[in-house]
């Protein structure tokens, strides 16, 4: 008896553990982005790049151009917006959605709009963030522009897309603030599918 007993124990498997991306990883990926806001509206522009991935891994594109690498990125938004309240701005955006890619991963969709600057502009971004040791950083960042109608465009804008010739301010796309949208139950995933 003590031997079936034995025989059968050593067959039952304990239940695999199911890892998932959570919602306290969801606002450790929405504090991480509402941090760099925070740093860009006090022209902090080195607390900005903290969001980044300091690698030259790190991928931004942007403006039909790809751009490899940390510090060639900051140096690019370094040249282009200094590291004063005049020259950078107030950057407004709303997170549109934020999902989770298997555990240690995530993408966030949003709209974003750049005012009192001579390179404000508005558009969208997608970011994909990475959990790295006990924090989450972008490990590549695609922004867009919104074209204005007519197509005349000029170069500049946040990561050097192309602009709107006439500034525009964070109300013109409907962005004030950090707004966040929390995803209907139809938009929701559950991270750890396989």
């Amino acid at each position: 008896m003590f031997a079936v007993t034995l025989l059968a124990s050593s067959c039952v498997r304990p239940a695999p553990v199911v890892e998932q991306f959570t919602a306290t990883d969801e606002a450790s990926v929405r504090a991480v982005l509402q941090d760099q806001l925070a740093a860009w509206n006090r022209a902090d522009i080195e607390a900005f790049f903290e969001g980044y991935e300091p690698s030259e891994l790190l991928v931004f594109t942007s403006g039909a151009k790809i751009r490899r690498g940390f510090d060639e990125t900051r140096t690019k938004f370094r040249d282009k917006y200094g590291d004063k309240p005049a020259t950078m701005g107030t950057l407004a955006f709303e997170l549109i959605d934020v999902r989770g890619v298997g555990v240690d991963g995530a993408v966030v969709l949003g709209r974003w709009a750049l005012s009192d600057t001579a390179e404000a502009g508005a558009g969208v971004f997608s970011v994909v963030l990475e959990r790295q040791a006990d924090t989450w950083r972008i490990i590549h960042d695609h922004t867009s522009a919104l074209q204005q109608q007519g197509g005349g465009e000029q170069d500049g804008g946040v990561g050097g897309q192309p602009r709107p010739k006439e500034p525009m301010k964070a109300e013109d796309v409907g962005v004030e603030g950090v707004e966040e949208k929390p995803a209907g139950d139809e938009h929701k995933r559950e991270a750890g599918r396989g």
